[in-house]
């Protein structure tokens, strides 16, 4: 009768799955949730002091967000001398990020200017 050598072995709790009924079976306690009412403590980058105020956004209502958003990247730039390190870093986006902003937010003709 071709039976494997451990089918009749004893299985080992700790090792039961998620689905598993079986007494000691690894499963995650109750009082694991969290209740409703518990403030979530924040993380380190929103306990950091937040970024300077910029000068408000204006413009018609028919500003796209990726306007807004260039809007937004060159008044740090400006405020920030051009440093695009320490504006990138402000921003929350990598380096790389804003330089791909840069070059997508310039059309073909400012390119060659």
């Amino acid at each position: 009768m071709g039976s494997s050598s451990t089918a009749g072995a004893p299985r080992d709790p700790a090792l039961a799955g998620p689905g598993s009924t079986k007494p000691g079976a690894a499963s995650a306690p109750a009082e694991t949730a969290v209740a409703v009412d518990t403030p979530i403590p924040p993380s380190r980058e929103t306990a950091s002091a937040p970024a300077p105020a910029l000068k408000a956004v204006t413009g018609s209502s028919s500003q796209t967000l990726r306007e807004i958003e260039m809007q937004v990247i060159y008044q740090t730039l400006e405020r920030l001398s051009g440093n695009k390190p320490k504006a990138a870093e402000e921003l929350g986006i990598s380096l790389k990020t804003l330089y791909n902003k840069l070059n997508q937010s310039q059309g073909p003709l400012e390119k060659s200017a």
